[in-house]
């Protein structure tokens, strides 16, 4: 699988297959589009058109935990107790809500679910999965930058100051290799969604990376280079996992698609 990505990709750089038009950088979804935006397919798209993990615009700082927490850092001097200390304060905020104050969803079992349940109607992982898994994928993550691993890992522990500084001590790190050395392209690119409504299209994280893409942002590059995981059709919400599964309508689905399409809200938080 490995040798036919490096395959793809190469004849994308090759045939000069994943340079976005003027067009397509203001956001138009072209017929040429389809033969950029495919899954596998590496390309640089704008952050201008990106939206944070949690469904907001990168431009609108205010919006989103990690972005607000990132902003007036000095990269180079990255001061990871400030940091530590600002996300652990949302935490704090976040740590009795639950799936109903993030999103309108009509299921009341599912609205009344932690908020570090909230699946996208795309994903994978639904909410009754992430219930049962999340905490422990969670620990999985951070544990390379936990300072100590002793504890297990309960519902609240998830919003522990510990794990706001796993973030800060992971950015700090990143923050520093990318300003002086830029962006690894040899390292595995962060992942997106493309998100196609009719002839238009905006790009959301798609899980890994997200670290990497804050930073980017934060010091204003004004692209990022991504692998495309999938490409999400809003014209076919019913064939996505969680409304096939009756946990979303897909009315519901498409509802939460054009709020992440528009950028202006935070649908979920820290987790």
């Amino acid at each position: 699988m490995r040798h036919i990505k490096s395959i793809i990709h190469q004849s994308q750089e090759a045939l000069k297959i994943n340079k976005l038009s003027e067009s397509e950088k203001r956001g138009t979804f072209q017929n040429t589009s389809f033969v950029k935006f495919f899954r596998g397919s590496v390309i640089e798209v704008p952050f201008s058109l990106g939206r944070t993990i949690r469904g907001s615009s990168f431009n609108s700082i205010d919006l989103d935990p990690f972005s607000k927490c990132l902003f007036n850092q000095d990269f180079l001097n990255f001061d990871e107790n400030r940091f530590s200390n600002e996300l652990f304060d949302y935490y704090l905020i976040e740590k009795s809500k639950k799936v109903g104050d993030f999103i309108d969803i009509a299921n009341s079992e599912i609205q009344k679910l932690p908020s570090w349940a909230i699946a996208y109607p795309w994903e994978g992982l639904g909410f009754y999965d992430l219930q049962n898994y999340y905490l422990n994928l969670l620990a999985g993550n951070r544990h390379d930058h936990l300072e100590s691993t002793k504890s297990l890992v309960l519902d609240n522990d998830a919003y522990s100051l510990d794990y706001a500084k796993s973030h800060g001590k992971q950015f700090k790190k990143l923050a520093i290799e990318i300003t002086k050395e830029g962006f690894n392209k040899s390292f595995l690119r962060p992942k997106i969604y493309i998100l196609k409504n009719t002839n238009n299209w905006r790009w959301l994280m798609a899980g890994d990376g997200n670290h990497r893409a804050y930073i980017m942002a934060a010091l204003q590059h004004k692209t990022l280079p991504v692998q495309v995981s999938k490409v999400l059709d809003r014209s076919k919400a019913y064939n996505w996992p969680n409304v096939k599964n009756n946990e979303y309508s897909i009315n519901e689905a498409q509802e939460i698609f054009d709020i992440v399409f528009d950028g202006n809200s935070c649908i979920r938080g820290c987790y």
